[in-house]
């Protein structure tokens, strides 16, 4: 599992976290195994379904594709990058906020979470 999780980290960081980060909220609610097993197989499933339909229609229309893949490809490179950069900065600032709340018990600091 240690491998998987490093070998997902590695590959695809940004599309990763929110998966992490469900699997960790369903561990910390103690939820048994049948319980999330198909929210996650759901959500793998609605991960991989683009992947795979761009793999077919390149598979069917070969070279009539390309051009567009293309363009598809610079566009989105250039909006994950951005994504990321939100993605961080906001689980920076949650984790700024419960640290500040751990740490500092005589300053009333609000979080979404309580």
């Amino acid at each position: 599992m240690l491998l998987l999780g490093l070998g997902t980290w590695l590959f695809e960081f940004a599309t990763a976290v929110p998966y992490f980060g469900a699997i960790g909220i369903m561990t910390s609610a103690g939820l048994p195994a049948v319980q999330w097993s198909p929210l996650l197989g759901g959500y793998v499933t609605i991960m991989v379904i683009p992947g795979m339909l761009l793999f077919v229609a390149w598979a069917v229309l070969g070279e009539r594709m390309r051009e567009r893949f293309e363009r598809w490809q610079n566009r989105l490179s250039s909006g994950s990058r951005t994504t990321l950069r939100w993605i961080v900065g906001i689980a920076g600032c949650l984790i700024f906020l419960e640290a500040a709340d751990a740490l500092l018990p005589e300053v009333t600091v609000v979080t979404p979470w309580g």
